[in-house]
């Protein structure tokens, strides 16, 4: 059973970029007379080289030579390439049923499962026969891993060991239990060899070895070695329908890296590689093995925060495990002693600050973490959030003990050492991954002639092409309105927005296709262009075309009632085309992202939002540009990003498209290749930056103008910032940019001001051990060190002299402000409590408060908005369950502008969005909740019981937009948009109900709440029917 060792001729990568080109061809409806012609150099040359690769690689499965296997495995991944790109070339189409099936076998035993899982889907069962006496039906059996039903074999002469395999592999997967498999499989191998075709002797080798990897990647056999816990422990979880069968690379890496054994680590794996599954693992093996009763996931973005609540409750669905979502409200809302049974499993999932502000309140939560997840990890130098994320977990390595696990998962990280080092002490490993999920391509768009082209270019050498297709762009004659005279076309050469588009559209009928555009700005300008064009009858065909109407009406509806119908992103999704960034309802971009994981979706027009781990399945990411603002994006974020094209277990392949024409066809020029190079240096993820401490940058100067900037190398010059007001700032500086940058220097002190106050009185910790458990000090070279000690040294002087009395640095220490900001609050109360405790009228307290709020919110817009009487009028709004759209409407006609320079932008839907989720919803609260926790000054003098319910039920307001507390109620049980908040809460007769009473009302009232969620994206639906 010995065969010669195969190995890819020397042509074979030529021939491999014929047969890429030739698909790309079909796959960009490239017109079949303009394809490449294939003469000479055929892709069929490849076949006997590719399966003789493939049944070299079984052998070496089967005979067990792990080193073999190991150095073959790039070889295979050009097999399953090769064999899935053929079938696209439409050269051989009776060969479909073939390539999909050894090709799923390639991709499975090359790694690839998600791929293997696409092609295999593709196959009907009842249509296959490759006249292999029903050995391709084994094959497909095996690799659709359904194992339910047994094979019919009919009159196979292979018929009774057809039948013995896969009787034997189904009780394996459903019992773990072996029995004699292998030992039949050898007879029936044998057997074939003598009597069977090259075909079935093919088959039965891939077959052995398919067979042979599945067991070694079963959870039966996998789960007791990695965890040390016996298979009756797994037992009750692998039997779960929804639990994993099998093991993939990822899992295997963490595996054999001890972190299921509670290892503490430092994990890098790639988008798609299966982190959900395997965050799932480190979880139910701390459960388990009783490390740990209560798992807390940190995930820096809301969004990331509720795909984990959804996909972690969905995994522990009937299981004694709670999966609980904070709210990120900054309030105490959540009795953690009152929440948690003894012995209870409960899994926590928050944003760092809504943590880091709990553990403030309540710091003995800290001593009952057995398990600490940090998700997406990589977020320390991501400005004010990123610092607030050291100091949150500075606090937890100073209290949690040294024995819990605590791991950090992220995607891209260059000193993950060094960070391993710092979070772990030590004690924790780096475990480092490049799995392929899937293929990807890159391509840059090229427009010299009357047609643009695409070229692709090799991913592991930039500056080589490897093919191209032509005929992809070209323009498109609009009608003229008016007495217009002047020729219009889309797209116009000259506008990456519009080409990106165009192609967008074009290839909606292979997959999902995000647009990504650096500037959220930029999203509504690209809508208007796009409306405009189908206005004077752009003949492109609507993506529509490729989405699922009803789901799309919904949208739309989602859309205008926050939007409103004329608003540019509404017009969009009429034709087809989402959107997603920062500045919209969570209830939309939540919605946007379940209508493109379910494909009722097929186009979004999105910033870097969409990469903020969200899982989605998009095949092609079209780029329109590398610049967010003035500088240009992280290489670490874009690769993130791009991450997410072709998706496991939904594409084969992803591809990375630049749409900016001038970035190809100048690069070969000396004064226009800076572009190029900008992409070079983004595609190569060894560029990627390192993680660094936002604490740091406080020593950077700042520059004022072209000849002067200011030094902060010195402890004086800082302490003078940090005890400056911003009315200071603002009167000294009349340039926006150094403004921020004072600001943003500011906010970081005032974080590491507030820290100190937060550890003043601890006395099991001094102040220097206290700046060595930071990560700033940690990266910081010797100079660095000696300023933060010193730095820390003065602030601690300065909290000393200014906050003496220890009950009142407790309460500054609960807040997230510093010195200033809280003293400021502690003034105005002192002159207001009594008239606050005295206000018998709900409206005017919230008024009186809502006064003061509107002089101390610093966000830009709010600030920069000329009129600022008509702030009142947002407010009111917001609070009383009002649009962003009736909010604008309302003011449209009053000539606001963000500014008072010639230069200021008019006032937008969007502006009005970001004042509401930004200024009040997000500032407005964060100021309200230290008001509350000043409030305990006043508990000796003071009934203040009520003014505190008061204000706490006001906060929640002000962050949902809401005047409702069923409204808010049923908002924080995952009906996340306040209008279908307010709708169902408008079904119940009284204002008093608590969240049990609310959540059994919903779910006994099913025809009631379906008639109302049924005009809303389905979404909500599915929320619904997680709830009952």
């Amino acid at each position: 059973m010995k065969r010669l060792q195969v190995k890819p001729k020397r042509n074979s990568k030529t021939l491999m970029s014929i047969t890429h080109s030739k698909a790309k061809m079909f796959e960009y409806n490239v017109p079949i007379e303009y394809h490449l012609k294939l003469e000479d150099n055929k892709p069929d040359e490849l076949f006997s080289l590719t399966i003789g690769m493939l049944g070299d690689f079984c052998q070496n499965i089967i005979n067990d030579t792990n080193d073999q296997i190991l150095e073959k495995q790039e070889d295979l991944k050009f097999v399953s390439d090769f064999f899935d790109t053929y079938i696209k070339t439409k050269l051989n189409e009776d060969l479909d049923y073939y390539l999909l099936l050894i090709g799923s076998a390639t991709f499975y035993l090359s790694n690839q499962q998600g791929s293997s899982s696409v092609l295999i889907k593709k196959i009907p069962i009842h249509d296959l026969d490759l006249n292999t006496e029903h050995l391709e039906k084994l094959l497909f059996w095996i690799l659709k891993s359904d194992y339910e039903n047994l094979i019919d074999t009919e009159s196979s002469i292979y018929k009774d060991e057809i039948e013995n395999v896969s009787y034997l592999f189904k009780v394996f997967f459903d019992t773990g239990i072996l029995d004699n498999l292998f030992e039949i499989l050898n007879n029936f191998r044998q057997k074939v060899y003598d009597i069977g075709s090259y075909r079935e002797i093919l088959f039965i080798d891939v077959i052995y070895a398919l067979v042979k990897s599945k067991y070694k990647n079963s959870t039966w056999i996998n789960l007791p070695k990695y965890t040390d816990l016996n298979v009756e422990k797994w037992q009750p979880t692998i039997l779960k329908p929804t639990f994993i069968k099998e093991f993939w690379s990822s899992q295997h890496l963490l595996g054999e890296n001890e972190v299921f054994k509670g290892k503490s680590a430092v994990i890098q794996l790639p988008t798609s590689a299966g982190k959900t599954k395997s965050t799932e693992l480190i979880i139910r093996s701390a459960f388990l093995s009783e490390r740990a009763n209560i798992a807390i996931i940190v995930a820096p973005f809301k969004a990331l925060c509720n795909e984990i609540k959804n996909d972690l409750s969905y995994a522990f669905e009937n299981e004694d495990i709670k999966v609980n979502e904070f709210t990120d409200v900054l309030q105490k809302d959540i009795n953690i002693d009152e929440f948690i049974e003894e012995n209870e499993k409960n899994i926590f999932i928050s944003t760092p600050e809504k943590l880091y502000y709990l553990l403030k309140q309540s710091p003995e939560l800290s001593n009952k973490i057995g398990l600490l997840i940090y998700d997406e990890g990589h977020q320390f130098d991501s400005g004010t959030r990123g610092v607030i994320y050291e100091l949150l977990v500075t606090s937890l390595k100073k209290v949690i003990n040294i024995d819990i696990q605590v791991v950090l998962i992220s995607a891209v990280i260059s000193n993950a050492t060094n960070i391993n080092d710092w979070l772990n002490s030590g004690n924790g490993t780096v475990v480092s991954g490049n799995f392929i999920s899937t293929n990807r391509t890159i391509a840059f768009a090229s427009w010299k002639t009357s047609l643009g082209q695409l070229k692709f270019i090799n991913k592991n050498d930039i500056d080589k092409d490897l093919y191209f297709v032509p005929r992809v762009l070209s323009q498109h004659e609009l009608t003229l309105l008016g007495r217009e005279s002047k020729t219009r076309f889309f797209p116009e050469k000259d506008n990456n927005g519009q080409i990106a588009t165009y192609l967008a559209f074009n290839l909606i009928n292979n997959g999902s296709v995000a647009v990504f555009v650096p500037r959220q700005i930029s999203i509504n300008t690209l809508c208007s262009d796009i409306n405009e064009a189908y206005r004077r009858e752009l003949t492109l065909e609507k993506p529509t075309r490729s989405s699922n109407s009803e789901e799309m009406i919904k949208l739309h509806y989602l859309y205008c009632k926050h939007l409103g119908e004329e608003n540019e992103q509404t017009k969009a999704v009429h034709l087809g085309v989402t959107t997603h960034h920062g500045n919209l309802p969570d209830s939309i971009k939540l919605s946007v992202e379940h209508a493109l994981q379910n494909s009722y979706a097929k186009v979004v027009f999105c910033t870097s939002t969409l990469a903020q781990g969200v899982n989605l399945p998009i095949k092609y990411l079209i780029v329109t540009g590398i610049y967010q603002g003035k500088e240009q994006i992280k290489v670490r974020d874009f690769h993130n990003l791009i991450g997410r094209s072709g998706r496991a277990g939904k594409y084969t392949e992803g591809s990375i498209i630049f749409a900016d024409i001038d970035i190809y066809d100048k690069k070969a020029n000396s004064d226009q290749n800076w572009r190029w190079n900008n992409a070079r240096k983004l595609l190569d993820s060894n560029n990627s930056e390192k993680i660094e401490s936002n604490i740091l940058d406080i020593f950077s100067s700042i520059q004022i103008d072209d000849n002067k900037s200011i030094a902060f190398d010195n402890v004086e010059h800082l302490m003078l910032l940090l005890n400056s007001s911003i009315e200071e700032i603002y009167e000294q500086f009349d340039n926006a940019d150094v403004i921020y940058e004072f600001t943003k220097k500011r906010n970081f002190l005032l974080s590491i001001e507030n820290f100190i106050i937060e550890n003043f009185d601890d006395v099991t910790i001094s102040l220097d051990q206290l700046v060595r458990l930071t990560l700033a000090y940690h990266l910081a070279d010797e100079t660095k060190k000696e300023l933060l000690i010193k730095l820390f040294i003065e602030i601690k002087s300065n909290i000393e002299v200014k906050i003496p009395e220890d009950y009142k640095r407790k309460i500054y220490s609960k807040t997230l402000f510093g010195i200033y900001e809280n003293k400021v609050i502690n003034d105005w109360l002192d002159e207001n409590i009594i008239e606050l405790i005295n206000t018998a009228n709900l409206e005017q307290l919230e008024d009186r408060v809502w006064y003061f709020l509107k002089s101390k919110i610093r966000n830009k817009s709010f600030k920069n908005f000329n009129k600022p009487q008509y702030l009142d009028n947002i407010y009111n709004n917001w609070l009383n369950n009002k649009s962003y759209a009736f909010i604008y409407a309302e003011l449209a006609d009053l000539d606001i502008k963000m500014g008072n320079t010639a230069r200021a932008r008019k006032l937008t839907v969007d502006y009005i969005s970001e004042i509401c989720e930004k200024a009040l919803s997000f500032e407005g609260t964060l100021i309200l909740s230290s008001i509350i926790s000043f409030l305990d000054l006043y508990n000796d003098k003071y009934n203040i019981k009520n003014l505190v319910t008061i204000l706490t039920i006001f906060q929640k307001k002000l962050k949902y937009g809401l005047n409702s507390i069923n409204a808010i109620s049923v908002y924080e049980m995952g009906f996340i948009d306040k209008f279908i908040a307010l709708e169902l809460s408008q079904l119940m007769d009284s204002e008093v109900v608590n969240n049990k009473e609310i959540k059994v009302f919903l779910t006994t009232n099913s025809e009631e709440v379906e008639n109302i969620l049924r005009k809303y994206p389905s979404y909500f639906m599915k929320i619904y029917r997680n709830l009952k």
